[in-house]
């Protein structure tokens, strides 16, 4: 009974979802009700004031570190949404002299992820589901749309990262590095996927080693540049080494032109500002000195990508802020939000109470090796549960590094439900709905049909995500 009464707020937040189709912030909150609920009648479970006080403002910290990146993120979005920027490449991306195959692994292994990593939170698919649907027909289109949505842990300059280092309260380059070399199987996946789906039946795997060979440089750069430190822009970098080494070798010598300065501008400026603030500690400036910390979570805002985006607001918008975009901004954001919030109240509240232990103690395994494998579904769970990277890092991180610190291997785990969670996004549910809203509505039946192709994906990236699992295990075992 105690082992139930612990994983009774993930069951109650997985049924809202999963089975009733309620919206994650929904979920988020009924779980941390149940979460306080067994808190206070459940005398197995109480807390000291003290330590609920101490989880309560971690978890409002860590709440707010996204906040400052999800706002003004948002706002960007629409800055760029008003200024034609998104059809504008569009038109670009048509004109690029590649075959269907080959076009579609470019845009879900490159072009998709560089947005994705800039903005985040779907935004990259205002532009790969129209383009997607150019390239092939609409059913294959809608297919690889969703798997474009793959980049999550490094999204939104790699919030669901960040925000896992501070929950794990391991270091952002460690978590990232690790991260990176589980993710590594998944990219070449889905390169290969997109590729075959666009293929005519005979020349199928042709195109899949094409996909999968892309998707394979994709991921050897992404393990490069986090091995450099570069984790907020290391997403921005891949997609784009990527996009040019793709172009290069699969245009053939056939020109291709640049796309517009008009497209390009506003994320160099993104670009130069993260990097402005990343360069900022190395000359003397003592950003340090901003830090705020609570527990054992801590938030600087000079050293947050939040500042990154707001600058470049600032600067489209010739400093002023236009009340229309700040409406459609705040009316994305909350949700957004509101479910971070809960999911994180929830799991620090589990934490305190000492319902993650009671969970930990009640698994049947005992090695770090034989967890892998459970790991990487309860990660997978979480990012299907909430429908963002973020949130399911929210909700599971502290459990499964706590259950890595018991088993003496942490930054595995957490690497673990870092990728997972990230990687199983594109099957969500908020996902799903987004591409068919975005593709002029669902059409009948379709949505059902994007479910199966989504949850029967899910497997073989169990597989990839269990075989990069297993190669970090190997790593720092």
């Amino acid at each position: 009974m105690i082992t139930l009464a612990a994983v009774s707020p993930l069951l109650f937040a997985l049924a809202a979802t999963a089975v009733f189709r309620r919206p994650a912030h929904l979920a988020a909150v009924l779980g941390v009700a149940v979460t306080a609920a067994v808190v206070v009648l459940v005398p197995h479970f109480g807390a000291a004031a003290g330590e609920l006080g101490r989880a309560m403002a971690a978890a409002g910290l860590i709440t707010l570190s996204a906040a400052v990146v999800i706002g003004p993120g948002l706002y960007l979005n629409q800055q760029l949404t008003e200024r034609k920027v998104h059809t504008r490449l569009v038109q670009w991306t048509e004109t690029l002299p590649l075959d269907a195959p080959r076009k579609s692994a470019l845009i879900v292994v490159g072009l998709a992820p560089a947005l994705e990593s800039m903005t985040g939170f779907g935004v990259s698919l205002l532009v790969t589901v129209p383009l997607l649907m150019a390239v092939t027909d609409r059913p294959k289109a809608l297919r690889q749309s969703l798997l474009s949505m793959n980049i999550m842990p490094w999204g939104t300059l790699g919030l669901a990262t960040l925000v896992g280092a501070a929950l794990a309260g391991r270091s952002t380059t460690d978590l990232a590095l690790g991260t990176a070399v589980v993710s590594a199987a998944v990219f070449p996946l889905f390169g290969a996927l997109s590729a075959a789906l666009a293929a005519a039946p005979g020349r199928r795997w042709t195109a899949a080693v094409s996909g999968g060979l892309l998707g394979a440089v994709f991921s050897a750069f992404l393990v490069a540049f986090n091995w450099l430190g570069i984790v907020e822009l290391a997403g921005v970098l891949a997609g784009l080494t990527a996009v040019v080494l793709g172009l290069l070798i699969f245009a053939g010598g056939r020109p291709v032109t640049l796309p517009p300065w008009e497209v390009v501008r506003p994320y160099a400026i993104v670009f130069a500002l993260v990097a402005l603030i990343r360069f900022a500690p190395l000359v003397g400036v003592p950003v340090e000195r901003a830090a705020v910390a609570a527990g054992d979570v801590s938030f600087n805002p000079l050293s947050s990508p939040g500042l990154a985006l707001m600058a470049a607001v600032l600067i489209l918008g010739r400093s002023r802020f236009e009340r229309p975009l700040l409406a459609a901004a705040g009316s994305r954001a909350w949700k957004p939000i509101l479910a971070l919030g809960g999911f994180t109240v929830m799991a620090q509240l589990m934490l305190a109470g000492g319902m993650v232990q009671a969970i930990s103690e009640a698994l049947p395994v005992e090695t770090a090796l034989g967890f892998v494998f459970l790991s990487v579904l309860v990660g997978m769970a979480s990012g299907y549960l909430t429908g963002s990277g973020v949130g399911g890092n929210a909700l599971m991180m502290p459990m499964q590094s706590g259950i890595g610190q018991d088993l003496g291997d942490p930054l595995l785990f957490s690497a673990i439900q870092n990728s997972a969670a990230g990687h199983t996004v594109f099957a969500s549910m908020p996902i799903v709905l987004l591409v068919l809203a975005i593709a002029g509505g669902a059409e009948r039946g379709e949505d059902t049909k994007l479910i199966r192709f989504s949850l029967l994906t899910a497997v073989p990236v169990y597989a990839a995500l269990t075989l990069g699992a297993l190669t970090l295990y190997g790593l720092v075992d």
